[in-house]
């Protein structure tokens, strides 16, 4: 076998010359916004339109951004957008730099090469003309320029076709405008930052986004101020950085796509992406190549759920190559990491086609290098050999459909564990589509299909003799269900060749069966083959009480095999089991039908302890995957009282946590609760909560549909939880392709349930995990000492009182993480009355009021008066107007309403002095503040908010009496 030395990066080295970089990746803008780190959205009314799904590593689905999927009424329908994973590869390009020996043209006009830097200080209009063509593509042009800085208004730049290579670029005026006046394909490479400082920008605006490609090797920055215009662009823009908007504006719009290798920023306000397909017309659109599952010894494998398979002796995989177009060149490169995998022992690597045909040998690189850092992936953890199969015709071309395509074809002498083989490996695909080069690594196509026997008969859901549909949809536990075993009329005459053309009395037996592990689920039935074709059909009824994610219908028959067909022979005929299917002896053969399919769960339900959270700890939640028989005891008044372990789960279904979406959404109170709310509290706004927080989970994984996920959020608030299958890691994703969306998933949860009673539901109460108190203690006139004075007057006329003493209060609520919650304020869920709408037994409520305390110290029997201001000098009602201290240490309480609390903060200042007889002089008296803090009259109540910090004040203030006396 020849050996190569195999090197694969997307960095184009720059040579002598400067060369085109005709190296592409596919599949870098899935959606219009697309970030490998975390998507930030802060702006308020940000959209989405033309799509539904956003593509990012982090991204808070319960932010302001909202999706549509359609473009002309993207204002209506708006929901919550969908977290989509991002891309598998990633894209980079060598930015040539300029030798700078090229004055910048007085005219404006760009035709020459190597451009030095320049600062425009005026507006402008300027021309780029490429005319230089790349050393090894002479119908490609390019320009190389330095880095331009435009500080003026009114900057007009238009490209012709070509590439354009820039060191920076900054505009920091207003209305800037960038036109592609021949409508053709233009590059813009951009080795440091791209930035907008200002307002009215517009890019491509009236152009085809399929002609502008921005590539960026260090941030993208839109930072203007609002107004005008806005910002306009139709293009698609990568950056090896992070993309950040900053700018408001009602006529923001990006039309095209963004994609960032750090984070997407989204500060801007009303910003609006439309999604468009025109990444394909610049090569970096959908990938049109990828594999399917393999097939181990003839058994089918999800390669995203691995189930532990180990192989034996004599075994094999073929993974299937599907394209959706013809491409030319294609090759496809197996690397295994090294620490997991060494395959040494793999003694044959072939393509094959379909039909497992021998087209050609691998080729096997033993000193080879997999280098795919352009890529994203770091290429040190991969092992140095490489198998590499050429694909396609002679010519080089290769396409595929469900009838014709090849495959990788592996098989070994020794045993090795399926999951670790696949779990090591890495498939590295080249080929040219459309004059472009692209080096991927492949994923796994997303729409599966089964694999056929040629049999006389199959297994389907339908009765049109498997013409136009063979396929079996999802099954539901314990939920019957029929397959009707049906002769294909126009397999009968190809089958009497095939199988021999003997049909009497063959008995043929058939049972479904778990392809992970080829057990079979039911038992085994039989039919005699020529009965079945005179009566045209057979129904078979089944119920399984356990969950698949992968079956099928199985047959075994009596035959022997001459290389070219199969002859059937009475069941008594055979005494064994063929050890493989091409085994020429008599034997019993298992053979498969056209479709498999999966037997999945009716719905999830959750269960959690009704008490409150506190925000930023932990808390659990059960979830069960069960039928829908359980399914109907939740919420059922039947069941009152009955805990959750009457509540069973579905056996089988052992499944990963990853593959759950578990999204939280503020709780929409009703109409009537709402009402209710603002008559309590006399706010308009009283379900309002300012901050999204962050959600968390994590968990293990299922074990026979039971699983325990821990949960935390940052913020307080009410909050619903719904738990669903995330898109393409359903259960049932074998059915794909024949069953629609709302058969194949199982039934979400939308509701939590208590889990000390199934009959009603509750919702998720966060409040702070703590409070804390500092203040300070003084007298209104600035010294240690003061004249005792009644200012119960103040209660009356709603003033500061000129002669008293205050304790001032700041109050802030925090999460465990020691920050801020800022939605303990008085338009989130703030406290009522005790009347208040309640779900679940508590109150509608999460910011709630509290005690002010404070420990002092009376060196004599006094009598105080007080009053109550917030930070605003508004007076605070509190019940507390006046109260009679002996002399020694006392606990006074004041009280602070929920309606006094902004993002999480709140300070107060407690006025008070001692009442005095005008006409009895009384002794000094001191009054010496110990600490103070805050506190609720609720912490008993499960979860509520336990630590209260205060602050040691230490401090003596003394009070004389003092009057006048008038002497006439």
């Amino acid at each position: 076998m020849k050996k190569k030395f195999i090197l694969y990066t997307l960095i184009i080295s720059l040579l002598s010359a400067t060369e085109y970089q005709n190296s592409y990746v596919c599949g870098i803008f899935p959606s219009v916004l697309t970030t490998y780190q975390t998507l930030n959205v802060n702006g308020t009314h940000p959209k989405v339109c033309g799509d539904s799904e956003v593509s990012a590593k982090n991204y808070n689905p319960n932010s302001n951004l909202k999706c549509s999927a359609s473009i002309d009424e993207c204002s209506n329908g708006l929901v919550k957008c969908v977290r989509i994973d991002p891309p598998k590869n990633r894209l980079t390009y060598e930015v040539y730099r300029s030798d700078k020996i090229t004055d910048v043209p007085n005219d404006g006009n760009f035709t020459a090469n190597n451009y030095k830097d320049n600062n425009y200080h005026s507006s402008v209009n300027l021309e780029f003309h490429a005319t230089d063509t790349y050393s090894n593509n002479a119908n490609k042009k390019y320009m190389l320029l330095g880095a331009y800085t435009f500080d003026a208004n009114n900057i007009n730049l238009k490209f012709y076709p070509g590439d354009y290579y820039f060191d920076s670029l900054m505009f920091n005026g207003n209305n800037i405008t960038i036109t592609l006046p021949e409508n053709g394909e233009v590059r813009i490479f951009i080795k440091y930052d791209l930035n907008f400082n200002k307002n009215n920008v517009h890019i491509n605006e009236n152009g085809e986004s399929g002609n502008l490609f921005i590539y960026v090797g260090g941030n993208v920055n839109f930072n203007g101020n609002g107004g005008g215009t806005g910002l306009k662009v139709n293009g698609f823009i990568y950056s090896k950085g992070d993309i950040n908007f900053n700018n408001n504006s009602n006529n923001f719009e990006i039309k095209g796509g963004v994609t960032a290798e750090g984070n997407i920023n989204l500060q801007s306000n009303n910003a609006k992406f439309i999604s468009s397909n025109d990444a394909d017309k610049l090569g970096y659109g959908k990938c049109p190549i990828c594999y399917e599952r393999p097939v181990v010894n003839g058994a089918s494998f999800n390669f995203g759920q691995c189930p532990g398979f180990s192989m034996g002796f004599n075994s094999k995989i073929e993974i299937p190559i599907k394209s959706d177009r013809t491409l030319q060149n294609v090759s496809i490169d197996e690397a295994h990491k090294k620490s997991l995998f060494n395959f040494n022992f793999l003694s044959t690597n072939e393509v094959r086609d379909q039909d497992g045909n021998w087209v050609r040998d691998a080729e096997e690189s033993n000193d080879g290098l997999i280098n795919v850092s352009g890529l994203g992936i770091d290429a040190s953890l991969y092992s140095d050999k490489v198998i590499t199969y050429t694909l396609g015709d002679n010519d080089g071309n290769y396409s595929s459909d469900d009838n014709h395509y090849q495959e990788m074809y592996s098989s070994s002498l020794f045993n090795f564990d399926f999951c670790k083989w696949y779990d090591s490996s890495i498939f590295v695909a080249h080929y040219n589509d459309n004059n472009k080069h692209y080096t991927i690594v492949m994923e796994q196509c997303k729409h599966l299909g089964g694999s056929g026997s040629n049999l006389p008969y199959g297994a389907f859901d339908t009765e049109e003799n498997g013409r136009t549909d063979r396929n079996i949809t999802t099954k539901i536990v314990n939920e019957p269900f029929t397959i009707k075993i049906i002769p294909i009329k126009d397999e009968i005459e190809k089958g009497k060749k095939h199988w021999g053309g003997y049909y009497h009395h063959i008995k043929v037996k058939y049972a479904l069966v778990n392809l992970i592990n080829k057990n079979p689920i039911t038992e085994y039935r039989e039919f005699l083959l020529d009965t079945i074709l005179s009566s045209n059909v057979i129904y078979t009824n089944y119920t399984i009480p356990i969950a698949y994610r992968d079956v099928a219908m199985q047959f075994k028959m009596c035959s022997d095999y001459n290389g070219e067909k199969y002859i059937l022979y009475p069941y008594s005929k055979c005494n064994r089991e063929c050890n493989s299917s091409d085994e020429q002896s008599k034997c019993i053969r298992k053979l498969y039908a056209s479709d498999d399919f999966a037997i999945r769960p009716y719905a999830f339900v959750s269960f959690g302890k009704n008490e409150y959270k506190r925000a930023g700890e932990d808390f659990n939640i059960s979830v069960k995957a069960v039928d829908r028989i359980n399914y109907n005891k939740v919420g059922n008044i039947a069941f009152q009282n009955m805990n959750a372990s009457f509540v069973q789960s579905v056996i089988g279904f052992n499944n990963f946590f990853d593959n759950l979406e578990i999204d939280s959404n503020y709780y929409q109170p009703t109409s009537s609760e709402i009402q209710q709310m603002k008559n309590d509290t006399g706010e308009d706004i009283v379900a309002y909560c300012p901050s999204s927080g962050e959600f968390r989970s994590s968990g293990g994984n299922f074990n026979n549909g039971d699983i325990n996920v821990t949960l935390s959020f940052s913020e307080t608030g009410i909050l619903s939880l719904k738990i669903r299958e995330k898109a393409g890691k359903e259960w049932a994703i074998v059915d794909s392709d024949d069953t629609s969306d709302e058969e194949r998933y199982i039934k979400e949860s939308n509701n939590t349930y208590n889990i000390d009673d199934i009959s009603s539901n509750i919702l998720e109460f966060f409040i702070p995990y703590y409070i804390k108190t500092t203040g300070e203690y003084n007298t209104t006139i600035g010294y240690n000492w003061l004249y005792m004075d009644d200012i119960n007057d103040s209660n009356q006329n709603f003033t500061t009182p000129e002669m008293a003493a205050f304790i001032k209060y700041n109050i802030k609520a925090y999460n465990k993480q020691n920050k801020i919650v800022k939605n303990f304020t008085k338009t989130c869920f703030p406290d009522t009355t005790e009347s208040a709408p309640q779900v679940g037994g508590f109150k509608l409520n999460t910011t709630f009021d509290l005690f002010l305390d404070a420990d002092l110290n009376v060196t004599r029997d006094s009598n105080l008066s007080f009053y109550t201001e917030d930070n605003n000098n508004n007076p605070i009602y509190v019940p507390l107007k006046e109260s009679y201290l002996t002399q020694g240490e006392h606990h006074i309480q004041e009280w602070i309403s929920p309606l006094n609390f902004e993002n999480g903060e709140s300070s107060v200042k407690v006025y008070f002095n001692i009442k005095k007889n005008i006409a009895i002089p009384q002794k000094e008296t001191d009054i010496i503040l110990n600490d103070i803090n805050t506190s609720t009259s609720w912490m008993h109540n499960p979860g509520a908010t336990n630590i209260f910090e205060g602050e040691k004040i230490d401090k003596t203030i003394s009070f004389k009496y003092g009057s006048i006396k008038l002497v006439p």
